[in-house]
């Protein structure tokens, strides 16, 4: 199984094509998880929080459209997980619940929680390292 988080973003949507053809080589599920993000609407009044929750639900239809269909024509396996929380903490804890055999995030080069996931010794390495599962990051 090949577990990648996508947001709609160019760099979230190059990882979820390496994975699609990931999962199509390897004849593996393809699972893609999209984090809802409270931080998103923290600070902020009433009626601009129900408009981030309209964006996001937006940008979850859009996903799960386009994975699905996608999906379909080129006979991936493919679903998508919505979660609530901090992306990082989500992966994580998704990777480890469905024992995913690897990883794909597409990082913006500023984004270090991923990178010291992917290159050094952390404590949530540890659900991923304990199931040998490669993490790619893009």
């Amino acid at each position: 199984m090949v577990l990648v988080a996508i947001d709609g973003s160019d760099t979230s949507m190059r990882a979820g094509a390496y994975a699609a053809g990931m999962a199509r080589r390897q004849n593996a599920r393809l699972v893609c998880l999209y984090v809802r993000t409270f931080s998103a609407v923290a600070g902020i009044g009433g009626g601009a929080v129900t408009s981030v929750q309209e964006a996001q639900d937006e940008i979850a239809r859009e996903l799960r459209q386009a994975v699905e269909t996608q999906g379909a024509e080129r006979g991936i396996r493919a679903e998508v997980i919505e979660r609530y929380g901090n992306p990082f903490t989500e992966i994580v804890r998704l990777a480890d619940e469905l024992r995913a055999d690897a990883v794909i995030v597409g990082l913006n080069l500023g984004w270090s929680p991923f990178r010291r996931l992917a290159r050094g010794p952390s404590r949530a390495r540890q659900p991923l390292a304990r199931h040998r599962c490669p993490l790619t990051d893009g």
